[in-house]
């Protein structure tokens, strides 16, 4: 039982340390998030900056940036605005490139918005 303490309260210091905020629990889609933050920035600010969301949107763009991070941007081709996610770093590269309009859905930490939603530290879920 002690283990069992331990391992939670290292969970808990871990987590509270980490600035994690609580996520939301049922996913977004990229398209929705962009529209509610261009229509109102602050309140989506309050609702879910800082928060871990499970989002999902059409790819529209795909490169790696001057710091060798994976960028993907969701977004719809009607669309103006979108989610730009940063994946987190991985050692070897993506299993199987993705191809533009596919759907994909991922994991990661709202950052606010400028010129697109920003998610980072984003991991792919299996469809």
């Amino acid at each position: 039982i002690r283990a069992i303490l331990l391992f939670f309260s290292l969970n808990i210091l871990i987590l509270s340390c980490s600035g994690y905020k609580g996520g939301i629990d049922d996913p977004v889609n990229a398209s929705v998030l962009a529209d509610e933050y261009f229509a109102d920035k602050d309140k989506c600010d309050r609702k879910y900056k800082g928060k871990y969301l499970t989002i999902e949107g059409e790819l529209s763009q795909s490169y790696i940036n001057k710091f060798q991070e994976n960028i993907l941007i969701l977004m719809e081709k009607d669309k103006k605005q979108g989610v730009k996610c940063t994946l987190v770093k991985a050692k070897k590269p993506l299993e199987k490139p993705f191809k533009l309009g596919e759907t994909i859905k991922l994991n990661g930490r709202c950052a606010g918005f400028n010129e697109y939603v920003l998610l980072t530290g984003c991991i792919i879920l299996k469809n």
